[in-house]
């Protein structure tokens, strides 16, 4: 189906994530200030407008490949379904995700094969307040019928610059549910869960939430920088003795720290939900999208297909019943060569009124015409003579 066909654009898209963006598309959408603190100062200067809005096209076109791939297996396999993946990651991640209710707002990296996550798992930049987290978890999930995915070598294939991967890229703004520690071994800790789809969100005021988030995506490295340092300020007070907690004056430079980052969390928070709420309107835009083409197609494509398929049925009859007449014909032509040859030994003269020639050609000419008709949609079972 042409509303299915992945774009050179879409996959162009799926090229830069799988390179070297895919940390910074997420960072976008997903993680909190202890999180974007965790990279180098040099890499904050993706939070500026126009890369916003690069990053923005390329998750369009990801997020559209992501429908029209999910469609097509679904399409292939006769009925919705979901996919079982594993992901390879950290203590950190699962207790992110429990911290957020499971929110997933991020393209989530998964694989069909559990070796390819244990060599992604521990040491990731998520979450705050596990630093250097070591801890190595096997994530297994069963994703909702309804969450888009893309098998990345599947589509890249011998583009793919990790062809051996297998790959599972997971829609972003889902949610992860039920997840529960399953056992520990051979230094793993295996987990398992739910990814459900969150519902997106039609945006009406895009211009104007655009203009609002490029007046403010610049501060975000101030902020993050400012949170930080009283952060920092904070953990030296507690790690004070607690006679010199209890002071008047502690108390009153621990509430003092406490408003200060309550206030620059809100002020982020204000920047990061309309980040979030303009990424997830792109996506509800191209869901749409993608949808009203597929059904404006799926009506003929039904039509042609179910007229393959008595193609085909036909096709595989003519094997058949056309072995069949060979068979018959290929005897009938040896019967004809053993007469020959009785009438040759016993000096007669003999004529079947039909050679070997003969039969083979009516065979060939008969099979073309089979084959014609049913090319040509002339073709009808109730046609065949009873055998």
């Amino acid at each position: 189906m042409k509303s299915l066909e992945i774009t050179k654009e879409e996959k162009d898209a799926l090229k830069i994530y799988c390179d070297w963006q895919y940390t910074y598309i997420n960072l976008l959408t997903s993680g909190d200030m202890e999180t974007i603190y965790k990279f180098n100062n040099d890499r904050l200067d993706i939070f500026s407008a126009k890369y916003f809005a690069d990053m923005m096209e390329t998750l369009k076109n990801i997020y559209s490949a992501m429908v029209k791939y999910k469609k097509s297996e679904d399409l292939y396999y006769g009925h919705n379904f979901g996919k079982n993946v594993v992901r390879g990651t950290t203590l950190s991640e699962i207790k992110y995700l429990e911290r957020h209710k499971g929110e997933c707002n991020k393209i989530l990296s998964t694989t069909t094969d559990e070796l390819s996550a244990k060599q992604h798992a521990g040491s990731k930049f998520i979450g705050p307040k596990e630093e250097n987290d070591k801890t190595t978890v096997i994530l297994s999930l069963s994703t909702a019928s309804n969450v888009p995915y893309i098998s990345i070598n599947g589509v890249l294939q011998e583009e793919s610059n990790h062809p051996r991967e297998n790959e599972i890229a997971i829609a972003p703004f889902t949610r992860l549910d039920g997840i529960k520690h399953m056992s520990s071994w051979d230094g793993y800790e295996y987990y398992s869960g739910n990814v459900e789809s969150q519902e997106l969100e039609k945006v009406d005021n895009k211009e104007e939430l655009l203009s609002d988030i490029n007046a403010n995506i610049n501060n975000i490295p101030q902020l993050v920088s400012e949170y930080m340092e009283k952060k920092y300020q904070q953990d030296k007070l507690l790690s004070m003795g607690i006679s010199d907690l209890d002071s008047e004056d502690m108390k009153r430079q621990r509430d003092e720290i406490a408003n200060s980052m309550k206030f620059l969390e809100n002020k982020f928070s204000s920047i990061r939900s309309k980040m979030i709420q303009y990424a997830m309107g792109i996506c509800y835009e191209v869901r749409q999208k993608v949808d009203r083409e597929y059904e404006a197609e799926l009506p003929e494509y039904r039509k042609a297909k179910s007229l393959e398929e008595n193609k085909r049925f036909e096709r595989e009859y003519m094997n058949v019943y056309m072995g069949e007449i060979k068979g018959i014909l290929q005897k009938m032509a040896e019967t004809t060569d053993r007469y020959d040859m009785y009438a040759k030994e016993l000096g007669l003269t003999w004529n079947t009124g039909v050679s070997k020639e003969i039969l083979m050609q009516t065979y060939g000419k008969l099979k073309n015409d089979v084959i014609s008709q049913i090319e040509d949609g002339n073709f009808s079972l109730e046609n065949v003579p009873h055998r």
